[in-house]
């Protein structure tokens, strides 16, 4: 369940309905209290800037230099 104030400040953060909507989907399983919705998100950013970033895909193109 999200609330209103919830809804509003997520928007806000991730600027569209697509990106809300992904958010939510990727905190699926994860229990929040209703009105807890932005320390969870504030927890999630966190996190992701700690996080390492993943390896580029096998077979995936990667510019060697930009050209001008």
């Amino acid at each position: 369940m999200l609330t209103r104030r919830d809804w509003e400040f997520l928007f806000d953060q991730l600027h569209s309905t697509h990106a809300v909507l992904d958010y939510l989907l990727r905190t699926v399983g994860d229990r929040c209290e209703l009105d807890g919705e932005v320390q969870r998100y504030h927890e999630f950013a966190l996190a992701d800037q700690q996080a390492e970033p993943d390896p580029p895909a096998q077979g995936t193109w990667m510019p060697t230099r930009c050209r001008g």
